[in-house]
């Protein structure tokens, strides 16, 4: 049976505070993807060795107004971890989170850091909210305030496939990139045959095949010098050149990573970057083919004043525009999905069902 919450267990813990509704298997389960060491008692979510979350608390119709929080979310969930502060927030910085507000005389890091970090992400996910203890200031992050959907698959797409596969939702995307700016060709190996490992002109050597004659034909005594070369000697050099430029140019270079943009006008655009990971999020450790890396298909939007995307209260104008483009973005990660399988990722790394995009 719930216990109660009392004011003195709000005024000196962080809580997570969500709808009667929330199951305590919700919360473990997005737990499990910041921490590996999750474990489920009674009455308590172990996040490590330093961190846990109490509860569920109920908060009682007398307290729950008086810490200012919204009518209907009376389930709290206690947070116990270390108390580690930094320095002051930078006057003036932008924190789409709110932590700056909340903490005005030292932001919290490292293990403080992560459970804050993580009580801000699943109110986002939940439909909660965040009351900080000390300054007694709640956050309460909008379910579309970070959008970033990111697709893992074990399947790479070439640029055409996946700018194919954008167009079928978005018509405007086109390539964001030159290739080669990714992927330069590649350096020779050791035993190729490079300029760059020619000795210097003053040591008498030159490549094989042209070694020998250089010096008769350049003049006796010096040292066989490229200046002192005979025209013919030149024009081979100059063959030979060519013909490693025409080798190097016709191979194809190895893409690692490219992206996809869409020019939306005042409405910003929308960019799809994909590219390799060595690492996936904690999230995916469960997954087989996400063992040794995968392809990360990442899905954003830029408004047309990107700074928008970091305030915690950014303008009207921009909250619809958000809306509109949660919806986009959705229906991109569904369509990219739907190309190469895998599995779907929002902004805090939390799993999300393909079939609720």
């Amino acid at each position: 049976m719930p216990q109660t919450l009392t004011s003195a267990l709000a005024e000196t813990h962080h809580l997570l505070v969500l709808a009667p509704d929330i199951d305590v298997t919700e919360i473990a389960i997005l737990a499990s993807t910041r921490w590996r060491g999750v474990e489920r008692e009674m009455g308590e979510i172990t996040l490590s060795r330093y961190s846990s979350l109490f509860g569920p608390y109920t908060v009682g119709a007398g307290l729950g107004p008086s810490l200012g929080l919204p009518r209907g979310l009376n389930q709290a969930w206690m947070a116990t971890t270390l108390t580690e502060r930094g320095d002051r927030p930078f006057p003036g910085s932008l924190d789409p989170a709110g932590v700056s507000r909340a903490f005005p005389t030292g932001l919290p890091v490292r293990e403080e850091r992560r459970v804050v970090d993580f009580l801000v992400a699943a109110a986002r996910r939940l439909g909660g909210v965040v009351r900080f203890h000390g300054s007694g200031v709640m956050v309460a992050p909008v379910p579309d305030g970070a959008l970033d959907l990111t697709v893992y698959s074990p399947l790479w797409l070439e640029p055409e496939a996946a700018l194919a596969t954008a167009r079928s939702v978005v018509p405007l995307f086109d390539l964001a990139i030159n290739w080669h700016s990714f992927a330069p060709v590649a350096p020779a190996d050791e035993t190729s045959d490079s300029f760059d490992q020619w000795p210097d002109s003053g040591s008498g050597a030159f490549p094989e095949g042209l070694q020998g004659q250089a010096a008769h034909e350049g003049g006796a005594g010096s040292g066989g010098l490229p200046g002192d070369l005979s025209a013919t000697r030149l024009a081979e050099l100059h063959a030979h050149a060519d013909q490693r430029d025409q080798a190097a140019l016709a191979q194809q270079p190895s893409l690692d990573r490219y992206a996809l943009a869409a020019d939306l006008g005042p409405a910003g655009g929308l960019v799809i970057e994909i590219s390799g990971v060595d690492r996936p999020p904690l999230a995916l450790r469960e997954v087989d083919w996400a063992a040794e890396g995968a392809v990360a298909y990442n899905v954003r939007w830029i408004p047309d004043d990107p700074k928008h995307l970091l305030m915690e209260f950014p303008p009207a104008d921009h909250c619809r525009a958000r809306s509109q483009m949660a919806t986009l973005l959705a229906s991109l990660a569904r369509i990219i999905h739907h190309t190469v399988g895998g599995e779907v990722l929002d902004a805090d790394a939390f799993p999300i069902d393909p079939t609720d995009l």
